[in-house]
């Protein structure tokens, strides 16, 4: 008797571990399907209601989306960050901002497969030894545009595929009256005047920064005397040094300026007439070098990376997945004009004349190049400021370029030495 009872209770012991086991596997498979999380990007990042739909339905996440501008993300990334809070499961994670944060230990690693490090070369931007932080959603390559309309107005018939070319397409523009200043380039002391200091110099370098992260002094100064010259011989208006960045550009599209080497949204802008005065006068170009066209370019891209403090990294791992997706891509195109940053989706829409001239957009982005040797660095903002702010300085001609290098060079040692 005293066996059964023993026999009994073994199986019924058994029979509640096994049902206790079900239950808590159910609600395992319960919680996966029924996660929420949250998501930060700016408004023109943001998916559509109907998009965040379709991927409640595939994967069983709902996603709060929380538009926020750029830089207010930053703030409420480091304020709740520093408090060993999420500011939302899944982030805004700008190009320059993925040096900081992956030192400051803000970010979860993301997985990536080789399709998609071929696919999107920006990757390369957010690999930091050896691992991905980040996963890029909208493209900012540079391209060089020129207004074909005023060089042939000025006699020109070939457009330029050497710094020399341009040049003398610039001087012909001056000569004939076509446009007072030709050339596009923001020289106020803000980050748009550094990232255009950091194109030129690495486009027609090579190189602007060492091994070491220290200056190039050889590159540097060739890009401050082409500032130099560029603004001597009327190319550049002088008004720039106090002139918003974004405007300078704009110059192009309002039909102030001949040629612009800056985002890749320009490919489109440009075509739409609800913002340009230049509609079908505008050509993409590859970005000229000293003997050429260029082998290489630079992206200045936008992406999505994953709180290191999020309760919920399955779900945000699989939103930054699909948010990557061709389809998803495809769709913030539609939505949102977003440029992809999938060669194979901006091939697809180049094909079916979603975008205009846009082939060279789809190989300007097969040769996107890190300049920065060891990845952005943590202390980006202290060296844009110090680059944006003697770029300005050779623009009102109150540095030479011997000056401007020298100076920056010591100002660069000094920022590294006081990581």
């Amino acid at each position: 008797m005293f066996g059964k009872w023993i026999k009994y209770g073994v199986f019924g012991l058994m029979f509640v571990i096994l049902l206790s086991g079900c239950s808590k596997n159910s609600k395992n498979s319960q919680s996966d399907s029924n996660s929420e999380i949250s998501v930060m990007v700016p408004d023109w990042g943001a998916p559509t209601q109907s998009m965040l739909n379709d991927f409640e339905k595939e994967s069983g996440v709902k996603v709060n989306v929380q538009p926020t501008s750029w830089d207010d993300i930053k703030s409420k990334v480091s304020i709740a960050s520093n408090g060993k809070q999420a500011p939302a499961d899944v982030f805004e994670v700008d190009w320059s901002w993925v040096g900081e944060f992956e030192k400051a230990n803000w970010l979860e690693k993301v997985d990536v497969s080789k399709g998609d490090i071929k696919d999107m070369p920006s990757l390369s931007t957010f690999k930091i030894n050896g691992n991905y932080y980040a996963v890029p959603y909208s493209n900012d390559v540079r391209i060089l545009y020129a207004n074909k309309k005023m060089l042939s107005d000025a006699g020109v018939q070939e457009t330029p595929d050497s710094w020399s070319a341009m040049d003398k397409d610039m001087k012909a523009l001056k000569d004939k009256n076509v446009v007072k200043y030709p050339l596009q380039f923001p020289l106020r002391a803000e980050e748009k005047t550094t990232t255009s200091f950091i194109t030129y110099a690495y486009l027609r370098n090579g190189v602007i920064f060492n091994k070491d992260n220290s200056l190039n002094k050889a590159s540097a100064l060739d890009t401050f005397k082409y500032i130099q010259n560029a603004v001597k011989s009327g190319y550049i208006d002088p008004d720039s040094v106090s002139t918003d960045g974004m405007d300078t550009f704009n110059g192009l599209n309002k039909g102030k300026g001949a040629f612009l080497i800056g985002p890749s949204s320009f490919t489109v802008s440009s075509n739409n007439k609800k913002v340009s005065k230049v509609v079908n006068q505008v050509e993409p170009l590859k970005i000229p070098s000293n003997d050429g066209s260029s082998q290489k370019t630079i992206a200045f891209t936008e992406a999505v990376g994953i709180s290191k403090f999020s309760k919920n990294k399955k779900a945000a791992a699989k939103f930054v997945k699909w948010y990557s997706t061709p389809k998803v891509q495809k769709q913030l195109n539609k939505n949102l004009n977003n440029i992809p940053t999938r060669t194979s989706v901006l091939q697809q829409l180049v094909d079916n004349k979603t975008i205009k001239n846009g082939s060279i957009l789809v190989d300007s982005n097969k040769i996107v190049a890190m300049p920065f040797p060891n990845g952005v660095p943590d202390n980006y903002a202290k060296l844009s400021s110090a680059i944006f702010n003697t770029v300005n300085k050779v623009g009102r001609q109150k540095m030479t370029p011997e000056q401007a290098t020298n100076h920056l060079a010591k100002e660069i040692n000094k920022i590294n030495k006081d990581k």
